[in-house]
């Protein structure tokens, strides 16, 4: 990333001891996002959905991270949540796949995101509408973004309720972040 940024984070699964990371800790946001990472079981990709990467909505560390491995600029905003991903290679596959944001990396591994050609995780279940959730929320808090930290905090908050959990859950999974019709 241009500089290494330091954030202060409280997280359900980033920080102190104990199962996952709670706690408070001031820490490189990239460290912070491989942590994060590491929660998600790999789904064995084989390369066969790139018909289905299209620019995403990240976090701005995640976009930085994947420009610079990618060698890629990326939009702020996508002008467009349809058509190739600008990091796919001409042989359809990921140039960023090490440095990829969270929204690829649980393609697969959730239950929401189950990859079409049958890729899922050889050892793990896959997860639920509340880990997906949680990573995706968490990555953003970690990230900087999308969306203002009030927002997030308030989808954290709504999450609680199980009827609107499948909702939310939705509106991140969709192309741009809005639930699709």
């Amino acid at each position: 990333m241009q500089g290494q940024r330091l954030v202060l984070v409280e997280l359900a699964g980033l920080g102190g001891g104990g199962e996952g990371m709670s706690g408070v800790a001031e820490r490189p946001v990239a460290e912070l996002l491989a942590e994060l990472y590491a929660r998600v079981p790999d789904a064995g990709c084989r390369g066969l959905c790139s018909g289905f990467c299209e620019p995403v909505v990240m976090s701005p560390a995640e976009r930085d991270l994947l420009a610079e491995a990618s060698g890629v600029t990326l939009p702020v905003v996508p002008a467009t949540t349809s058509g190739a991903c600008p990091v796919l290679t001409d042989g359809g596959r990921c140039g960023g796949y090490r440095a990829r944001p969270m929204v690829c990396r649980v393609w697969g591994a959730a239950e929401a995101m189950a990859c079409p050609h049958g890729c899922r995780p050889a050892s793990a279940e896959l997860l639920g509408d509340r880990e997906l959730l949680e990573l995706m929320l968490d990555s953003f808090t970690v990230g900087g973004g999308p969306w203002p930290a009030e927002q997030i905090t308030a989808m954290r908050h709504l999450s609680a309720r199980p009827d609107l959990l499948p909702v939310l859950a939705a509106i991140l999974r969709a192309p741009g972040g809005k639930p699709s019709s």
